[in-house]
């Protein structure tokens, strides 16, 4: 999964709609980043994250994204979701667990 660090602070994970990327939400993470660790991905088949061999669903996605964030070493990140990322994480992944806020709120996820 492609993603990019910016800034310092408190993490922030952002998390783009369907058809879109990380490039989607670029002109937030300047303001954001003055305050926040940003995290921006890119999801399966979106940007530049590559389509990999499995089906495209909402739980991989979810997963996706608590794998990333248990590899950062979070314990506690906000997301900053819009549609397809808000669905992504409102699934119950296998591995997170925690407040699931849906259509471009700021929410709370840790990971197990």
């Amino acid at each position: 999964m492609y993603y990019e660090i910016h800034g310092t602070g408190h993490p922030l994970i952002l998390v783009h709609g369907g058809l879109g990327s990380s490039d989607t939400l670029g002109q937030i993470v300047p303001e954001l980043s003055k305050s926040r660790q940003i995290i921006a991905v890119d999801l399966q088949g979106h940007g530049r994250t590559g389509d990999i061999d499995r089906p495209m669903s909402y739980e991989a996605m979810a997963d996706d994204v608590a794998a990333l964030i248990q590899y950062l070493g979070f314990e506690k990140p906000d997301v900053m979701l819009t549609r397809l990322g808000a669905k992504s994480l409102f699934v119950p992944p296998s591995n997170i667990h925690g407040n699931k806020k849906t259509d471009n709120c700021l929410g709370h996820v840790s990971a197990r």
